[in-house]
């Protein structure tokens, strides 16, 4: 490899996190507004979770939009062509408001959610790809760190943008939220990759492909596991926070906006020391995700919107701890030219449990509380954090901060994401 090769990919990788950045602020302001205008059309905190579940329908075909993407030669098209679809997806939430069509109204809502979750999953899957292209494998637990910050960072000012374009409008907040999405195609047109040619094999070979590959992999099968658990879980916080604020404290968008910058924040912060963490995987994890459990249900007891910052900074935080280690070490076990398509069976069997979350964590308000909603939440994370005791190939992963530091580099051919 030489320099100008190194730099090149070095550039690529920071044009990907520029246009991540970009929409990741404008997903995490999409899915505030969603949940706060799907509530205030219908006043049904089931209707409104099941909103904010339909957003990861169209992940359960991850896997063959990963296929898809895996022998595509045209990644960094279809990728500019998912973000401006993305933008004028978000328009449909203007219809919505000024229909007093009950029906039409919720239809417009779904559509729009499944358009920008479908939009989403189809660039997920490209930065995926480009992720493994781009960097070395001694980067892979450092980049993923940048990657945390850098989404935690965008989704504070996603959480924050939500509460301002709520309050000056719906016409003008979903039209200030389209254009957010149309500048995150930008860094895209700068990327500068020449892709290699396409596989021989159909789609429908690369799918046995990918599954042949996960049924030979124990480890990912154990991931796979405890992301399914896990984000059945957390999936409910959104239509859980949203009722707290809104109904039982009775209080304007932004004070929602403010919880969700917590966590973001928290996450930032924990991806920094995440991306020095070494030693047993299990050790890193068990103790990370106890904590999480914890903090989930603290917040039952918890009788002060003010106070709910703290429980929710130490989700965020101990959630950015443990994302850069796991990443790294799946990156290790997945080729690039099967990233996709594996990242996208995590999203499709892991969500085909999770995409009516939101709508499950609806009924359980309805029955009980939102508080309790929080205590189920607090328990399914720690008992995943306990299972990990029960998953050997999972506890005999190492993390290597930096596994090739040992290898003999030449220095014109080294290069770090400073």
């Amino acid at each position: 490899m030489t320099r100008d090769y190194l730099y090149e990919m070095k550039t690529n990788f920071r044009m990907v996190m520029g246009s991540f950045s970009v929409s990741r602020t404008g997903i995490s302001a999409f899915s505030l507004m969603v949940i706060w205008i799907t509530l205030k059309i219908t006043g049904s905190p089931i209707i409104s979770g099941l909103a904010d579940g339909l957003f990861s329908v169209p992940l359960l075909f991850s896997f063959i939009v990963g296929a898809f993407i895996d022998r595509s030669r045209h990644k960094k098209t279809i990728a500019i062509t998912a973000v401006i679809s993305r933008s004028a997806a978000v328009l449909l939430l203007m219809a919505a408001a000024v229909l007093h069509i009950y029906g039409l109204a919720v239809f417009f809502i779904y559509l729009s959610v499944i358009a920008v979750g479908f939009t989403s999953d189809v660039t997920n899957a490209v930065r995926a790809v480009w992720f493994k292209i781009f960097l070395k494998e001694e980067d892979y637990q450092r980049g993923s760190s940048v990657m945390n910050g850098i989404g935690s960072i965008a989704e504070v000012f996603g959480y924050l943008l939500s509460g301002v374009f709520l309050f000056i409008g719906i016409m003008a907040g979903v039209t200030a939220l389209a254009v957010v999405f149309l500048i995150a195609a930008i860094p895209l047109f700068l990327i500068r990759h020449q892709e290699a040619d396409p596989h021989s094999s159909s789609v429908a070979d690369g799918l046995r492909g990918g599954l042949r590959f996960l049924a030979g992999d124990r480890f990912l099968q154990e991931g796979l596991f405890l992301t399914l658990v896990a984000n059945m879980a957390v999936a409910m916080i959104g239509i859980a926070f949203t009722v707290m604020i809104q109904d039982v404290f009775q209080l304007p968008a932004i004070y929602l906006s403010f919880i969700f910058i917590a966590i973001s924040a928290g996450i930032a912060a924990g991806s920094i020391p995440g991306a020095r963490l070494k030693g047993r995987l299990d050790h890193i994890a068990m103790p990370l995700l106890l904590m999480v459990g914890i903090a989930f249900v603290s917040v039952t007891f918890i009788r002060s919107a003010y106070l709910l910052y703290i429980p929710v900074f130490v989700m965020g935080a101990m959630i950015g701890m443990i994302n850069p280690p796991m990443f790294a070490v799946l990156n290790r076990h997945i080729p690039s030219d099967m990233m996709a398509r594996i990242m996208g069976l995590f999203n499709t069997l892991a969500l085909s449990m999770t995409f009516l979350s939101g709508a499950i964590g609806g009924v359980i308000i309805e029955l009980s509380s939102d508080r309790s909603l929080f205590t189920i939440i607090g328990i399914v994370i720690s008992a995943c954090a306990v299972s990990i005791l029960f998953l050997r190939a999972f506890r005999a992963e190492t993390v290597r901060r930096n596994p090739l530091k040992n290898a003999r580099v030449p220095l014109k051919e080294s290069v770090n994401l400073k």
